[in-house]
């Protein structure tokens, strides 16, 4: 039956986190047959995306069930300022993660992205490497509210 079948309910606990469905995250989670390995995934899933609700990956991370490795992921890839500042706020996070979710925020340009390198930049946790590179890369995009930022 396809009910039982453990394969099916993770790829299926995966999907629910990646469209931010906390409810459905929780009762597949409740039913003891989620894997570490798709918990992992669901978190990097619910962070870089959720469909714009966080909550799912506050869920997630809060079961504290998660890798290292995933929750550094997970900060490296989200899409919401919410769950970055909560991920830094309650982890430690490698300066190498740090530059990454940084440069990741500065190649998209988007209204969550821009948050999240706002509040990278505010905390002074960025090498002066990567916020040159994000300056350049600005200005070859002509990203002129980009530019703004890094000049006032």
């Amino acid at each position: 039956m396809v009910h039982d079948d453990t394969e099916f309910i993770n790829r299926t606990f995966k999907d629910a986190a990646c469209f931010g469905n906390t409810g459905t995250v929780e009762f597949l989670l409740n039913n003891g047959r989620i894997t570490l390995d798709s918990f992992d995934k669901a978190l990097e899933y619910a962070s870089s995306s959720g469909y714009g609700n966080p909550d799912t990956a506050f869920f997630l991370y809060i079961k504290k069930l998660a890798s290292g490795k995933a929750v550094l992921k997970a900060f490296e890839q989200a899409a919401d300022v919410s769950v970055a500042e909560f991920l830094f706020e309650n982890e430690v996070i490698a300066e190498n993660s740090i530059n990454v979710t940084f440069d990741r925020a500065t190649c998209c340009y988007s209204t969550g992205q821009a948050a999240i390198m706002k509040f990278l930049l505010k905390n002074e946790c960025i090498s002066a490497e990567s916020i040159g590179k994000a300056f350049i890369s600005a200005a070859i995009s002509s990203e002129t509210d980009a530019l703004e930022f890094f000049v006032s």
